[in-house]
């Protein structure tokens, strides 16, 4: 009898981003991103990639009528929560959509308490027929935003990706390069 193998979940179901055969960091649906997977990573089949817990994407506005912060992914568990000491709010799963079409994960922000009409694609380097361009250790994000409201809007965003190697406390503190 054959046997059945469940869906995978979590950063199991991820968009990987970054270049063929060079490392690579999974996208999942709720735009949280996995820790850096190196080739001889995933060649020793390490199970299941451990998350980039201080990788996020966020987003401010400000506008006479108040201001409006969030960590553009969803909180773990669902719930409305702060991604770490000093950030911004993590968004509900249900405040933004998303799709995922390789090499291309695209979200938009459905947040009926934000100012901003907010959409953002990251995109893997995946250039066909061309090996080398496509194993550039690279990620491409493109954000567009838009005023959802009559008044002038000061926007930024801000993006922090973590380091690409071990966690600190798997080294022993300090960073190592290779």
């Amino acid at each position: 009898m054959a046997q059945h193998t469940p869906p995978v979940s979590g950063l199991h179901r991820g968009v990987p981003l970054g270049g063929m055969g060079s490392g690579y960091v999974l996208l999942d649906e709720g735009g949280r991103w996995s820790r850096v997977i190196l080739p001889e990573d995933a060649a020793a089949g390490g199970g299941a990639p451990a998350p980039m817990r201080e990788g996020f994407l966020a987003l401010c506005a400000r506008g006479a009528t108040g201001r409006y912060a969030r960590v553009l992914q969803a909180a773990r568990g669902g719930g409305d929560a702060a991604a770490g000491p000093g950030t911004p709010r993590q968004l509900p799963s249900n405040m933004f959509s998303f799709r995922s079409l390789f090499p291309r994960a695209e979200f938009r922000l459905n947040d009926p308490a934000s100012p901003v009409e907010a959409r953002w694609t990251w995109y893997a380097p995946i250039i066909p027929f061309d090996h080398d361009a496509s194993c550039m250790p690279a990620m491409l994000l493109r954000i567009h935003l838009g005023n959802a409201t009559r008044e002038e809007i000061n926007c930024s965003t801000v993006l922090n990706m973590g380091y690409p190697g071990a966690p600190p406390e798997a080294s022993g503190g300090g960073a190592s390069f290779r």
